[in-house]
């Protein structure tokens, strides 16, 4: 299928039914690819009325990030921006995460580094400019994170997920999602044509937004 990057349904048709989806050529700057991140900052807006948000933010430290992080931190600057000029009562936590494979081991060994709320602007621009290494293991990721990182009780959770790979082919996508429904955690993905990255945002209440440079067909499927 081929169609346009705001046509979100096309996308998930394409995923849903094992296909794959292509852009419509169209002419961006480097500059304005990212710029569409600035939705996401408005849906955290929209969901803070009248209530405290704890945003947990899930930054993927894979190599392959290593040139996109800064344009994701130019972004992130903007959002604060916002959020503070709205007078939201927020906090942020980071979850930063990658794999590296084990010598003599079937499996990769995941490393997942938790930053509790509340951190600073400064604070996350360090943790985000820590070297890229290896790979990523986002599902492994979500379900450390959200077990050893504190929130607020009463607070709204917002999580962001920050990565430009698809997810590994794993049995717990759907029950991932099931569990992050029963959290009523909102999620918000920047990331790729991935059938677990996309359904969780529109079920959740959150938004998809591609990643630019990341990959652009969906090959995993649950």
């Amino acid at each position: 299928m081929i169609g346009l990057s705001s046509d979100k349904e096309h996308q998930l048709l394409a995923s849903e039914t094992n296909g794959k989806w292509h852009p419509i050529p169209m002419v961006y700057t480097r500059q304005q690819e990212w710029q569409n991140l600035q939705k996401i900052g408005k849906i955290v807006l929209q969901n803070s009325t009248n209530t405290p948000i704890d945003i947990v933010l899930f930054i993927d430290g894979s190599k392959s990030m290593e040139e996109k992080l800064p344009h994701f931190l130019e972004q992130l600057d903007g959002w604060i921006r916002d959020w503070d000029n709205a007078l939201i009562d927020y906090q942020i936590g980071v979850v930063r995460f990658r794999t590296h494979g084990a010598v003599n081991v079937d499996r990769d060994v995941n490393f997942v580094s938790v930053f509790n709320p509340p951190q600073t602007l400064e604070r996350i621009h360090k943790i985000a400019e820590l070297p890229c290494q290896d790979d990523e293991n986002l599902l492994h990721a979500i379900n450390e994170g959200l077990r050893r990182i504190k929130l607020r009780p009463g607070a709204k959770t917002h999580l962001i997920l920050v990565t430009d790979e698809p997810t590994k082919k794993n049995t717990s996508s759907l029950s991932m999602i099931q569990f992050l429904e029963e959290k009523q955690a909102i999620v918000s993905v920047i990331g790729t044509l991935d059938k677990f990255q996309m359904v969780v945002a529109q079920k959740t209440g959150g938004m998809w937004v591609p990643i630019p440079a990341g990959h652009t067909t969906n090959k995993e499927q649950w």
